[in-house]
């Protein structure tokens, strides 16, 4: 429950400790996530896949937090047997935007 609360907390305060966006990998980014979160998935035995990651727009702290929650709330919350995840963004293009 601890760490749950803590995970909220660190989530409320995203917008207010935002930094200038830039073009950043999300290669980069899910491999600095997997590289925080690697003794919780290998005692979890859990295996990550993905489809290849394309440049996003953003804050690269924000989005390395942001991986490691969903990976570590999925390892933390799975049905019996080793986690297998599947990453893949899914982008739709509106008026030259993507989102």
């Amino acid at each position: 429950m601890q760490g749950l609360i803590k995970d909220i907390l660190a989530y409320s305060r995203v917008g207010s400790r935002g930094k200038e966006f830039k073009s950043i990998s999300s290669e980069v980014v899910l491999a600095h996530a997997l590289s925080n979160l690697k003794t919780g998935i290998e005692q979890s035995g859990a295996v990550v896949t993905r489809d290849p990651l394309p440049v996003v727009t953003g804050d690269n702290s924000q989005l390395v937090q942001l991986f490691q929650n969903l990976i570590g709330n999925a390892i933390k919350f799975h049905k019996e047997g080793a986690p297998v995840f599947m990453f893949r963004l899914i982008s739709k293009e509106t008026n030259g935007s993507f989102r």
